[in-house]
């Protein structure tokens, strides 16, 4: 009996020991194309961060990861990113959950999981949206440092008439017949909202009445300041309610739901995910082989504010 007591107090010590341990540190990736750094400076206190830019080498980056015992990592921002990651996640045995990446294929490897909807989810969403406003030649503005996302926007231009072009500046915009477009969307994630406006003055420029439609970059204030007039009208649809800083307020709901359990392994962390219903502060949200259900909301600029038409 002695015995037995011993080994179940020390199974119960070193189970103690290695559940504490392996759930310390939690890795996170940034990229200094977007504010995803900046989180780092507000969650001082949420968990213990093991952080890298995600443009670093990648083989020192996941060592460090392994060796301080990392099993979940929260991040990184772009889909293009993901491909980086996707063998390094592999080998090590760890999970990523990004607050941003929509790609249909990084969110299928099984190894991804994001708080953003699939880019297979919010098509048909933006879909209705072209419909309703009468379009009838799109103008598709790419991502070059974000291809495995705006690239998936392509699939548009089976539907309808229209082009797509990467954006690296202004001059990648203005060899176009920007007039002969009578509607944009913005898949561009990587730019400044200073940039932004510059290219929605760009376009209003062009036709007055272009219908301009974005996710991500467009929905910040700095925006509707750095565009004035030229921005009442633009169209936004994104996966929360809005806030100042959206993509900082996603991450936020990341660390959230890693910081209210105790994850001891990624297997854990991908059944949590797979099988539970997850209440975060303003929704419920789950997920599937289509990766995270929650609502998508469309906003119009309007008088200087973002005003919420309508959610999916």
């Amino acid at each position: 009996m002695q015995r037995l007591l011993l080994a179940i107090v020390l199974l119960f010590v070193v189970g103690t020991i290695w559940y504490s341990h392996s759930s310390e540190y939690v890795g996170y990736l940034y990229n200094n194309n977007t504010i995803s750094h900046d989180y780092l400076a507000l969650a001082k206190d949420k968990l213990n961060f093991v952080s890298a830019d995600v443009g670093d080498n990648l083989d020192s980056t996941f060592l460090r990861f392994a060796q301080k015992g990392v099993r979940i990592i929260i991040g990184p921002p772009l889909s293009s990113d993901s491909e980086r990651i996707l063998p390094y996640l592999q080998r090590y045995r760890m999970t990523a959950l990004s607050a941003t990446i929509a790609s249909n294929k990084a969110l299928k490897s099984g190894y991804v999981y994001s708080l953003t909807p699939s880019n297979s989810l919010l098509m048909p969403v933006l879909c209705n949206v072209l419909e309703n406003i009468g379009t009838s030649n799109i103008l598709l503005i790419l991502d070059p440092n974000n291809t495995a996302y705006s690239d998936e926007f392509k699939i548009l231009l089976s539907q309808y008439q229209g082009k797509g072009i990467y954006y690296y500046n202004k001059e990648s915009l203005e060899s176009l017949d920007l007039g002969s477009f009578d509607t944009a969307i913005f898949t561009v994630f990587t730019i400044t909202a200073k940039q932004a406006a510059d290219i929605i003055q760009l376009l209003k420029k062009a036709n007055p009445n272009m219908r301009i439609i974005g996710t991500n970059s467009l929905l910040s204030m700095d925006v509707v300041t750095f565009g004035g007039k030229t921005a009442e009208g633009v169209l936004v649809l994104y996966t929360s309610e809005y806030t100042e800083y959206p993509e900082i307020s996603l991450i936020d709901e990341c660390a959230t739901i890693i910081n209210s359990h105790r994850f001891i392994s990624s297997e854990q962390f991908k059944r949590f995910l797979n099988h539970s219903v997850i209440r975060l502060e303003n929704e419920t949200i789950f997920f599937d082989e289509d990766g995270v259900k929650r609502n998508i909301y469309l906003y119009r600029i309007s008088d200087g504010k973002f005003r919420l038409i309508t959610k999916w």
